[in-house]
């Protein structure tokens, strides 16, 4: 399946919470292998974002971690991340059938996100 990072970035919280519900145990193992993927490239992508941070960014204190974009580096630092966020990534992944996830309580909201994973 091939899948932009944004879209799996929008994904990642509600795929959690799906993987804690109580599913039927094949799906579980599948849409855990989906997750263990994911994570993967979600934490490539937040090194990019912290690589991003400190190429435009600067320290807020000489005592701490933390950095900060200034305003005059945002949109130089939001279009470089727009453009990591637009790239496409494949993961092997068959849809999973919604029938088959079982009486779960979701939000409409998680469920619209997980769309690219679920067939109706």
């Amino acid at each position: 399946m091939k899948i932009k990072l944004s879209e799996l970035k929008l994904m990642e919280g509600p795929l959690v919470k799906l993987t804690n519900q109580d599913i039927p145990v094949k799906v579980a193992w599948d849409l855990g292998k989906f997750l263990k993927r994911a994570s993967s490239e979600l934490r490539t992508l937040e090194e990019f974002r912290i690589k991003l941070v400190q190429k435009y960014g600067e320290k807020e204190s000489e005592e701490s971690d933390a950095w900060k974009v200034p305003p005059e580096n945002e949109v130089a630092f939001k279009n470089e991340y727009a453009t990591l966020l637009d790239q496409e990534i494949d993961i092997v992944f068959k849809k999973v059938k919604l029938a088959d996830l079982g009486d779960i309580k979701m939000s409409a909201s998680d469920m619209a996100q997980l769309d690219k994973i679920i067939e109706v």
